[in-house]
This record gives structure tokens, sequence and C-alpha cells, in this order.
């Protein structure tokens, strides 16, 4: 099952610099522990990686839409199938 995160304020994302913002933190599926993972906003509005967890390193593709007219993003973890 997917879980999302919404950034719904500055205090859910962290200003990196001009271009690129913080993370958002899921969850691992596999293992429970959380997520950080780091849209790219020069990616486009839609975007899907694979990235492995930190703590059991299993593989977990990363889908993320950006929220239309801001510059907030939807994430979907799941584990890679």
């Amino acid at each position: 099952m997917a879980k999302s995160v919404t950034a719904k304020s500055a205090a859910n994302w962290s200003r990196m610099d001009d271009d690129t913002m913080g993370p958002a933190i899921a969850r691992c599926p596999s293992c429970g522990e959380p997520v950080d993972t780091y849209p790219d906003p020069g990616g486009g509005d839609v975007q899907e990686y694979v990235e492995d967890c930190a703590v059991c390193c299993r593989p977990l593709v990363v889908s993320a839409r950006r929220v239309e007219g801001t510059a907030e993003y939807v994430v979907q973890v799941r584990a890679e199938s």
C-alpha cells in the first residue's frame, strides 16, 4: 500500500537554496522507518524514481506529483515489485 505525505506549510519543507526544497518524509513499507526523499523541482511536475531504504536497503519506488500552483509535492512510497 502506498503511503502519501503532503507538504502543507513551510514547516514541512525546508528551503535548501533558490531551486531546491527539503525532504518529504514517508515511511518504508517494509521496515516502517522514516524515508527522507527529495523531489527535484527541476525534474518536472510528475516524477518517479527508485531509491533504497537507508535502514533495510530494500528498493522503494517514489512517486512525486507537484500540487498545481504551488511548490509543494504529494509523495507516495511503495515497495518495488
